[in-house]
């Protein structure tokens, strides 16, 4: 027996808690099942609305549509994050993620799309050398119990195939089938990242932390002729001399609040860059282009989800994503410990298991592309 709803007055709202007493009458209900008691008690959550959620377009300068909905080269990804859940009352269980509803028109059949499993859609698209005339994608998120986005949302809506788009992606000897060879290849066709003088990318070896500060600047504008050719003050490192060949670059990235040194004077430039330390590199690219709001340049200075969304606070969620986990290397106190939760929560970063960020491992070469085209993806 459920009892009648209350009045219109005292009708529940979405994110009401409802405490509930299902009992059975077995003499009226004879065939049915029948509790291990007769009363139950349970509690739900009234769960009226559809999810939240954002959409990541691959990276662009392209300031006004349609040059959004284009792609660089010939493969890319489109994804979205999305969350079931309050915005006021973030820790509330709804019904939980339904569906992504995705939807594709076009000339030819596109793959199916990696999810949905989960919140974070991943499609990715490789488009043959017959694509031709106008193309839509559409997604229309909903939950577990139907709700569902009042209307489709649009990664591409009827616009023709671009010349530029049936042209493969820079490619590399060894990243094929590699789990991050879209972001690379990629990155690598809008110039972003490179390769070796062999072919190969490496896309499991690891980088330095000088190489770092290059990749980041390269996103943010700069060429080897804008560059410092001495350190700016408070970028004095002991150990980056101006014959090195990173020098302009760290001094750049250190000058613009990008990244900082180890301490001691020393800035440790060719030692391994950490997992932690990319996303806490993110952090910084963020926090400084807010504090200081003259444009970087470059795909970081466009409506991407590291500037529009990634670490705002005005947020939902207080600014730490849609999604959250619980890590067991990640200490509270680490200083990598909020960037973690941001990048993870914002879809720029995962984790190494359901509970490790492994956030003092070494980041391969195709992890920071991945984090990279993440961070650096249009936002709609």
């Amino acid at each position: 027996m459920i009892s009648p709803p209350p009045p219109t007055s005292t009708r529940l709202a979405t994110g009401d808690q409802v405490e509930f007493t299902l009992s059975v009458d077995d003499q009226t209900c004879a065939t049915a099942d029948v509790p291990a008691i007769d009363s139950v008690m349970g509690v739900n959550y009234v769960d009226a609305t559809a999810p939240t959620y954002y959409q990541g377009h691959p990276p662009s300068t392209a300031a006004v549509a349609p040059s959004l909905d284009t792609a660089a080269c010939n493969t890319f990804e489109y994804w979205a994050l999305a969350r079931d859940a309050s915005i006021v009352f973030a820790d509330e269980a709804y019904s939980g993620f339904g569906s992504w509803n995705p939807q594709v028109t076009g000339t030819f059949a596109p793959p199916a799309p990696m999810g949905p499993t989960s919140s974070l859609l991943s499609w990715t698209f490789a488009f043959p050398a017959t694509a031709t005339g106008a193309w839509t994608a559409t997604i229309q998120p909903e939950d577990m119990a139907g709700n569902m986005w009042p209307g489709v949302d649009h990664f591409r809506n009827a616009v023709n195939v671009v010349p530029a788009e049936l042209e493969d992606c820079a490619d590399f000897s060894d990243v094929a089938g590699n789990d991050n060879e879209v972001y690379i290849r990629y990155l690598a066709s809008l110039g972003l990242i490179s390769g070796f003088a062999d072919g190969s990318f490496g896309p499991d070896s690891t980088l330095t932390r000088a190489e770092a500060a290059t990749l980041i600047e390269i996103s943010n504008g700069y060429d080897d002729t804008m560059l410092p050719t001495s350190a700016p003050a408070g970028c004095d490192f002991t150990d980056v001399a101006a014959s090195d060949w990173f020098a302009g670059w760290v001094w750049q990235a250190c000058d613009d609040g990008l990244m900082n040194g180890v301490g001691g004077g020393l800035f440790d430039p060719n030692n391994l860059l950490t997992r932690g330390q990319v996303v806490t590199i993110l952090n910084n690219v963020a926090t400084s282009y807010f504090a200081n709001p003259v444009p970087f340049g470059g795909y970081i200075d466009t409506s991407n989800v590291l500037l529009s969304t990634f670490f705002l606070p005005a947020y939902p969620y207080g600014g730490y994503g849609y999604r959250t986990a619980a890590w067991t290397d990640v200490s509270v106190g680490a200083f990598y410990a909020v960037p973690v939760q941001k990048a993870y929560g914002w879809g720029v970063a995962e984790g190494t298991s359901d509970t490790t960020f492994s956030p003092d491992q070494a980041a391969t070469r195709g992890e920071f592309a991945k984090m990279l085209y993440r961070a650096l993806s249009i936002i709609s």
